[in-house]
């Protein structure tokens, strides 16, 4: 679905609502997934107008991935390469109740002994995203997962990503084999370059992340040189 540039933000975010609002009915808890990097961002600010109330309580908050920088304290302390500070920058400080939050790495301690916390509790929710928010990078990597890197072929829940080609290099991810297990997928796409991406990836080109990942269900909203950059041949 093309929109113009304005736009992306607010329409990604009412398909998202849509998706939640379907997750929640008739269900305790929903499990909702966020991409870092800016992506998400157009999105979230507009989820504090839009979702309502009934479905943030139920909701459980976790990342695709997560870079291993130190952190603690308030959110507004914490460094920008920390995916989960834009959610609460540009969402969840402006709410009166919260949904719980599934951070993929706490800021302290080993990652892999938070990759061990993590796992339990993702059992004990079903071990799947329900509604995904998700980005790609203009390489057509997903979460923490880059071109060739063999933690692709990986089949666990979480991946401990140690040489990552941009900085920080240690990050915790979410497997392919865990994204691709997401409910549904709200995709977002702007710019020719993503676009060029997207096309690429939707014409099954495994060399890139993006052209390997098979969830369920995705739709994609696009802003206008994404979707020339998806219709030129």
């Amino acid at each position: 679905m093309s929109v113009s540039v304005g736009d992306v933000g607010r329409l990604g975010a009412s398909r998202l609502v849509e998706a939640l609002i379907a997750a929640a009915a008739g269900e305790d808890r929903v499990v909702l997934g966020l991409s870092g990097g800016t992506s998400p961002t157009a999105v979230l600010r507009h989820l504090p107008e839009l979702l309502p109330p009934a479905v943030v309580t139920r909701l459980v908050l976790t990342w695709t991935d997560e870079r291993v920088v130190p952190y603690a304290g308030h959110w507004t302390s914490w460094s920008v390469d920390i995916n989960r500070r834009a959610a609460h920058e540009h969402w969840l400080q402006h709410l009166s109740e919260r949904p719980r939050e599934l951070p993929l790495w706490s800021g302290a301690g080993e990652p892999q002994r938070g990759m061990v916390d993590f796992e339990e509790a993702w059992r004990a929710l079903g071990s799947r995203i329900d509604v995904l928010l998700l980005g790609f990078g203009p390489d057509g990597h997903l979460a923490s997962l880059f071109p060739d890197h063999p933690l692709l072929e990986s089949e666990e829940t979480l991946v401990l990503v140690t040489d990552a080609p941009k900085p920080p290099p240690v990050r915790v991810s979410m497997s392919l084999t865990t994204l691709s297990r997401a409910g549904r997928v709200i995709g977002l796409a702007t710019g020719a370059e993503k676009g060029a991406i997207l096309r690429r990836s939707l014409a099954g080109d495994v060399r890139l992340p993006l052209g390997r990942y098979a969830p369920r269900a995705v739709e994609w909203v696009v802003d206008p040189p994404a979707a020339m950059a998806l219709e030129s041949t």
